[in-house]
């Protein structure tokens, strides 16, 4: 089942808990790709890379995929897009 149809009834669920956590008012869809979700849960090939080619041509900065996302569900935190963790 698309994201997209699976999800389409959740608005009301986020709005209750964007109030109940006082996190930014934010429209439920304009959070989010379900189509990209969908291709990315469903992809027919293994979508991994090799980064040797960028690092070699003097793109070398990195950063631990745990890290980043740590980062980045904090900032979310921040701003208020989702709630902090109990």
């Amino acid at each position: 089942m698309p994201l997209k149809v699976f999800m389409a009834d959740k608005g009301p669920l986020w709005a209750k808990m964007t109030e109940k956590y006082g996190l930014k008012s934010i429209p439920f869809d304009h959070l989010v790709s379900w189509p990209f979700g969908d291709f990315i849960f469903n992809s027919a090939f293994d979508n991994i890379s090799s980064t040797i080619k960028a690092r070699r041509h003097g793109f070398d900065d990195c950063i631990d995929t745990e890290d980043m996302f740590t980062g980045f569900f904090a900032d979310l935190r921040k701003r208020r897009i989702i709630p902090l963790l109990a």
